[in-house]
């Protein structure tokens, strides 16, 4: 990206595919953000920047390149990211592209969030039913997708077994709720069919 085409987008407000953040707080609400925009239409987080334009940059640009692409890497499934270190009035400005996803839901630490304006959402049981069914087309897609999400599930049931602290308790509500979630999926696909 050149320095033009980042002022260009500095100058847009926050939107469904736009986000700016001053610094990456921690690498669960990175992955909330890169699952998000997966599971909405794709998008851009820019790091350095303030909405409407103050730039602060980053530090050891590398670095976080790096630790973007560990995070995209445990999301389940896993998204590819692009991330691109751009230099503006001194400072260095990461520019991380995230694809619209070819297979939602993506799972970010057991919960599915999507973009709705510039905020950010967990995906509800009905938009996570929408997404099976817009990628199931017979009786074996729906037995396939759930298997999939089964075994998203299983892997985060297994992570939160090895950790076994309070904040987990929630982990496992929210973990239940998607449980239930998949279980009213495949009753309602299997009775479409």
């Amino acid at each position: 990206m050149t320095p033009d085409e980042l002022r260009s987008l500095i100058a847009q407000p926050e939107s469904d595919v736009l986000e700016f953040k001053t610094r990456l707080a921690d690498a669960r609400t990175l992955a909330l953000h890169i699952s998000a925009f997966a599971n909405t239409k794709g998008g851009t987080l820019i790091v350095g920047v303030k909405e409407g334009g103050s730039l602060y940059g980053v530090q050891e640009p590398t670095r976080l390149q790096k630790l973007i692409e560990d995070v995209a890497n445990r999301i389940s499934p896993p998204i590819n990211v692009e991330s691109d270190a751009v230099t503006l009035d001194g400072k260095s400005i990461l520019v991380v592209k995230i694809p619209h996803g070819v297979r939602p839901p993506y799972f970010a630490d057991g919960q599915a969030f999507r973009r709705k304006g510039d905020q950010v959402t967990m995906l509800s049981a009905d938009e996570l039913y929408g997404s099976v069914q817009q990628t199931s087309k017979s009786v074996e897609d729906v037995l396939a997708e759930v298997k999939r999400l089964y075994t998203i599930i299983e892997n985060l049931n297994h992570a939160l077994d090895d950790s076994k602290s309070w904040k987990n308790k929630i982990s496992d509500m929210v973990l239940g709720g998607i449980i239930g979630a998949v279980i009213s999926i495949v009753l309602a696909a299997l009775l479409r069919f």
